[in-house]
């Protein structure tokens, strides 16, 4: 992985800019201790992790731990609505979800989430954010927690032809 060569190389060097200010070396660190949280709670190489996430520092470190664990990292954006979430959900076959919390306050979002977690029981559901667990009806880590307290894993193997990353858009470009 490039993240994890600059890592090595020059793990000062700033690699993240935002609401938070990441070097190499720390997204590296963080990347592997997500990815050992996603792995115990049952992400294998292969499977697809959604991710709907706004763009931040967290969304980074996620792309590179689930590129540690061998997982395929599908990223969508918080402005979709949550009928075309269940179905990019339902489509792929999906054994993770990790979602910004501040949707869950929409209650058309929170149906769809808790909708989803119920299709994936025992695996990793994470929070991007903050929101009260009471509301949701189970409590989830967050991102931000799994980041510093997961255990640290090295990469697994995967094929070179695996697929890493689905990337699709929101019919915003006409096609």
């Amino acid at each position: 992985s490039c993240v994890r060569e600059w890592a090595e190389r020059d793990p000062d060097r700033v690699a993240v800019v935002g609401d938070r200010v990441l070097t190499y070396g720390e997204v590296w660190e963080e990347a592997r201790r997500l990815g050992g949280a996603l792995q115990r709670d049952g992400i294998e190489p292969g499977e697809y992790l959604l991710a709907i996430l706004n763009n931040s520092w967290q969304g980074i470190v996620l792309e590179v731990a689930s590129s540690i664990i061998g997982a395929v990292f599908t990223p969508r954006s918080p402005h979709m609505s949550p009928t075309l979430a269940a179905n990019v959900f339902e489509q792929l076959d999906v054994k993770g979800l990790v979602i910004y919390a501040d949707l869950l306050r929409n209650p058309e979002w929170l149906d769809t989430f808790k909708r989803m977690v119920a299709e994936i029981p025992g695996r990793p559901v994470v929070l991007q954010g903050d929101v009260s667990q009471a509301e949701l009806g189970s409590s989830h880590p967050t991102l931000e927690t799994l980041a510093v307290e997961g255990p640290a894993v090295d990469p697994v193997a995967v094929h070179p032809t695996a697929p890493s990353l689905v990337l699709a858009t929101g019919g915003t470009t006409g096609t």
